[in-house]
């Protein structure tokens, strides 16, 4: 399924903003390729109005049943084909609205929408340069005052780093930059 899904992708109209790829399930089963690409961010209220419209001109009679078979514009977050159109457009919102941060912390927490806005507001520390800039800079901010000056040049800043990005941080690299967070 990766395989198809993946051709899908790639005739999209865009890969900035979210759209997903809804197919007439019926047609579907029937071997007949129904479906259409839909504006992901648009408002629910429309989004439903065009599957609505997508099953009133299925070739198949009665057809009422849809499943997402493609998606774009969501970073690497896996959409499930069968993912309630409601949660996939709020996903698609927080992307528009968030951006890149926003998709990869989606992908890297599967798609746990509330968790991530919770990781945002209460556990984000900063954009920074690299995982090291941010160590060397909770290291000397919380440290650094209790060591002897001669100590100093023996900090190993790397290892610093090392350790408290094992358990206690996380970095969500967008654009060259370090995006650091608590974990909780």
């Amino acid at each position: 399924m990766t395989n198809y899904l993946n051709n899908i992708a790639l005739l999209s109209n865009s890969e900035d903003r979210p759209e997903i790829y809804i197919r007439c399930l019926s047609s579907y089963a029937n071997g007949i390729y129904h479906g259409a690409w839909l504006d992901a961010t648009q408002p629910l209220e429309a989004l439903h109005r065009q599957i609505k419209q997508l099953l009133a001109k299925s070739p198949m009679k009665n057809a009422e049943e849809v499943a997402v078979h493609g998606y774009s514009g969501f970073g690497d977050l896996f959409i499930d084909e069968n993912e309630g159109i409601e949660e996939i457009h709020n996903k698609a919102r927080f992307i528009i609205e968030q951006g890149e941060l926003g998709a990869e912390l989606l992908a890297y927490y599967g798609g746990d929408l509330k968790y991530v806005k919770e990781t945002l507001e209460e556990y984000y520390e900063g954009e920074y340069e690299s995982e090291t800039d941010y160590a060397d800079h909770l290291f000397d901010d919380i440290h650094l005052p209790e060591i002897p000056q001669h100590l100093q040049p023996y900090i190993d800043y790397e290892k610093f780093q090392r350790d408290i990005f094992i358990n206690d941080y996380l970095s969500i690299k967008v654009e060259g930059s370090c995006h650091i967070f608590r974990r909780h």
